[in-house]
């Protein structure tokens, strides 16, 4: 695996880049999932995902703090660059808002390229962004003009071969689809590779609409978590060339842990637990098996 020590080359970052970008349109949706840590990284590459999502929820909620624009530029680099040392796929980072100002958007866009991340994902909430996924809190958005402003600054500051993915919460704020459609492609000629027009559970048949009404310069990306019983091969052939499942191996990491915790608690004999990974998987993920090599 690339341990990445220092700036991937430039023929690198295209072809990270064109994991994310086929030259010409995938006939399936190009699938990201969700990685908070290095471990994950390594099982969502050989499980035959084409990329990592360094998600903002996941990252909050394994520090313990909310999502809520608490995390600082530095947390996610960081974040990001182990688990970018750690596999072969692109990486692409959910930076909120981009930390609230076009040079703070710019600067971590520069400092996660610099690292050998492949993109970013920055979104048109009002600083402090609040979950998507909540439903019940006020949500304010930047104007369409000032975060088109933002995607230009971050696109200027990395050049051609990262990749921006802009998304609007626009319908999560209620405003109308058209709306939505709108800014999303003013976001598209500001330069973002991908959009997201984001939602957290209205009707499923917007999903089929945006696809629809979508003629923007940029790829359309949908981030499905509120909508459980779509799948894949519905959003591919509606139009949307990536997808997103951001946060599902954390829940799953959770539920496990959780029920593994109360049954440790209880006591009893160790080989009366069920569903722990052998030790030996363990130590594989760890990259023990090639110290001696290295």
């Amino acid at each position: 695996m690339d341990l990445g020590t220092g700036p991937m080359m430039a023929a690198e970052y295209q072809a990270r880049r064109q994991r994310l970008l086929p030259p010409e349109e995938p006939s399936a949706p190009v699938l990201l999932v969700g990685t908070h840590n290095a471990v994950a990284a390594r099982i969502a590459e050989e499980a035959g995902f084409d990329g990592c999502w360094v998600s903002s929820l996941e990252i909050s909620a394994t520090k313990g703090i909310p999502d809520r624009n608490l995390l600082g530029a530095k947390e996610m680099i960081d974040v990001a660059q182990t688990i970018r040392s750690a596999t072969t796929l692109p990486v692409v980072v959910d930076c909120d808002n981009g930390y609230g100002t076009d040079l703070a958007a710019a600067r971590v866009a520069r400092e996660l390229h610099l690292s050998g991340v492949t993109g970013m994902c920055i979104e048109d909430s009002a600083f402090p962004k609040r979950n998507s996924l909540i439903k019940s809190v006020d949500r304010s958005l930047e104007s369409r003009e000032a975060f088109a402003g933002r995607v230009a600054r971050a696109r200027a500051a990395t050049g051609d071969d990262f990749v921006i993915v802009a998304r609007t919460e626009a319908l999560i704020a209620g405003l109308p689809l058209d709306d939505a459609i709108d800014r999303a492609q003013s976001y598209a000629e500001a330069g973002a590779d991908i959009v997201v027009v984001h939602s957290n559970g209205g009707e499923v048949d917007d999903l089929w609409e945006i696809a629809k009404k979508w003629t923007g310069p940029a790829r359309l990306a949908s981030i499905p978590t509120a909508y459980t019983d779509v799948t894949l091969d519905e959003l591919g052939h509606a139009g949307y060339g990536m997808v997103v499942y951001a946060n599902h191996l954390l829940r799953g990491a959770l539920a496990t842990m959780t029920r593994l915790a109360a049954q440790l608690r209880r006591g009893g004999q160790l080989s009366a637990l069920t569903g722990l990974a052998p030790i030996q998987e363990v130590l594989r993920l760890s990259g023990e098996p090639g110290v001696a090599a290295a």
